[in-house]
């Protein structure tokens, strides 16, 4: 998976202080969209250990109320399941 950027203290994207996740690959390309560069699953970098701990360090702060990841949905939709 890789990522645009995260956002840390967003008071734009949900209820409350959250972290943003931005994440590449969104295939809605909607009309007048704000972040056409997410569009392009390739573009961004690669969701690595450094970004998870990123990611989490962020989230550790008692102000946050939760993490909004747009277009992660249509990435786990995507993805090829494991066979049992």
């Amino acid at each position: 998976m890789n990522y645009h950027n995260i956002t840390k203290e967003d008071m734009l994207n949900g209820d409350g202080i959250r972290v943003v996740l931005w994440v590449s690959g969104c295939e809605n390309h909607c009309e007048g969209c704000h972040n056409p560069v997410t569009w392009d699953k390739n573009g961004g970098l690669p969701f690595d250990e450094a970004a998870e701990n990123e990611l989490f360090e962020a989230l550790d702060k008692p102000f946050i109320d939760g993490i909004y990841a747009p277009h992660l949905s249509e990435l786990i939709r995507n993805m090829p399941l494991p066979i049992c």
